[in-house]
């Protein structure tokens, strides 16, 4: 803070003096200390040219987005996307309107952060900014994802993933692939998810990227959790960690803290998995990761319900409870009134412990669950099948360009021939499955 405090004092452009008093604002700790440098900021944006001004404004509202006032930086950002738009500045037009994407997405209200998100891709496509059409497709792929709406979310992140793939863009087609890996795990298919974690390390560690690794061993850690290899999935956890403070993203700590929790919880360590469980608690308050603190009080609950602590139970259970209905995250609400339900069974108190465990039943489709699991995995089929003929068709151009001996080229002729009829078998399986789940629905219907 010295430093920046020194840079203030000499002769700099508005533009490099709001971005380092918004920075000491940042790091400062006294709450009036914030105002104050936000004030000074604001003071350089009266005092700039007027065609500076709209990103100057824009600095401080994504400033106001990462101190978590999510008011203050709406007020500011709304306007910017005209703005920009009367200035003929798209990307800039872009910017602010996935920063209103990502309050919205803050504030619980996803409806209109998608809407947001999208608007932000017209913005993107204008000026050509690849990359950040990819962010926003992955940002609406997320919010359907959290909302299990999988049958949504996966043809977003094929979209974000092909046009990483065609443009080259190494690091956005990893952070994808991650993002379809964790679909794939929530639905079990732990082959295919590791097989896209993998793609994504392979990635990662070329370019040295420390705080992709940490999130990609992180999801590995939940897939071998999740199959009961346990001392597979610490290693990987603690891998995260490792990368993680090598990155310098020591707020992520508590993604990996909850995990080793959960581990230790199924291991029959509950006074390990509650120490780590107080770890991850600690690291979202300080960092204001509300939206996340739902399944750790639903951990703590759990952990108590089975050590009989009803205080402790009641407490973390109402927390989690409420904060689900917030950020309107049904599969942990579920998990929540299931929890209320046994702990009731408990206590004897038989008719409550059915009226939380009816309602659970009442608001679960299993047919509709049932059924998406089987659209996305037609979904994923079709996109595999899609892979493998891009990969075909840029393997023939490319040997086009090549000047071989033509028996060297009728064996590849022989070759892709043998591709294109396994391609035509695979496109005939996945007719008849489609066939099938049109019989499926036909036959829901007449009941």
């Amino acid at each position: 803070m010295d430093s920046l405090s020194k840079v203030l004092e000499g002769n700099i452009s508005n533009i490099d003096r709001v971005k380092t008093l918004l920075r000491l604002s940042r790091l400062s700790k006294d709450s009036l200390e914030v105002n104050a440098y936000i004030h000074q900021a604001q003071q350089t944006i009266a005092k700039a040219d007027p065609k500076e001004r709209p990103e100057l404004v824009y600095k401080i509202a994504y400033n106001y987005y990462r101190l978590n006032q999510l008011d203050s930086a709406m007020i500011l950002v709304e306007p910017l996307v005209n703005a920009f738009e009367i200035l003929n500045l798209p990307n800039k037009a872009g910017e602010s309107e996935r920063l209103i994407g990502r309050i919205y997405q803050k504030k619980a209200n996803f409806n209109r952060a998608i809407e947001s998100y999208k608007r932000a891709i017209e913005h993107y496509k204008k000026s050509n900014n690849i990359e950040r059409q990819i962010d926003c497709l992955n940002g609406m792929g997320v919010i359907h994802k959290n909302m299990d709406n999988f049958a949504e979310a996966l043809p977003l992140y094929h979209e974000a993933y092909e046009l990483a793939r065609k443009n080259n863009l190494e690091t956005k087609l990893a952070s994808t692939s991650v993002n379809i890996g964790v679909l794939l795990k929530n639905q079990e298919k732990f082959k295919d998810a590791i097989f896209y974690y993998r793609k994504a390390e392979d990635i990662y560690k070329k370019q040295n990227q420390f705080g992709g690794l940490a999130n990609v061993y992180n999801n590995l850690g939940n897939v071998y959790r999740l199959q009961k290899d346990f001392d597979t999935a610490l290693k990987n956890y603690y891998l995260a960690i490792d990368n993680r403070n090598k990155a310098g993203e020591s707020n992520r700590l508590s993604y990996s803290y909850n995990n080793i929790a959960i581990t230790y919880q199924e291991k029959g360590n509950m006074q390990k998995a509650i120490e780590y469980l107080e770890l991850s608690h600690k690291l979202k308050i300080e960092n204001n990761e509300e939206e996340t603190l739902s399944s750790t009080h639903l951990n703590l609950a759990e952990i108590y319900l089975k050590l009989n602590d009803a205080e402790n139970f009641r407490y973390h259970a109402n927390e989690a409870r409420k904060l689900t209905a917030k950020y309107q995250q049904p599969s942990i609400r579920r998990s929540v009134l299931i929890l209320m339900g046994k702990f009731a069974a408990k206590q004897k108190d038989y008719k409550t412990a059915y009226v939380y465990l009816s309602s659970v039943f009442d608001e679960l489709d299993t047919l509709n669950m049932e059924e998406q699991n089987v659209l996305t995995s037609v979904l994923q089929a079709q996109f595999e099948r899609d892979q493998s003929k891009n990969e075909i068709h840029e393997l023939s151009d490319a040997i086009l360009l090549l000047d071989v001996q033509n028996d060297e080229l009728e064996q590849k002729q022989r070759t892709s021939k043998m591709l294109i009829i396994g391609l035509g078998v695979f496109a005939f399986g996945l007719l008849f499955l489609a066939f099938l789940f049109y019989k499926k629905q036909q036959a829901l219907k007449i009941r």
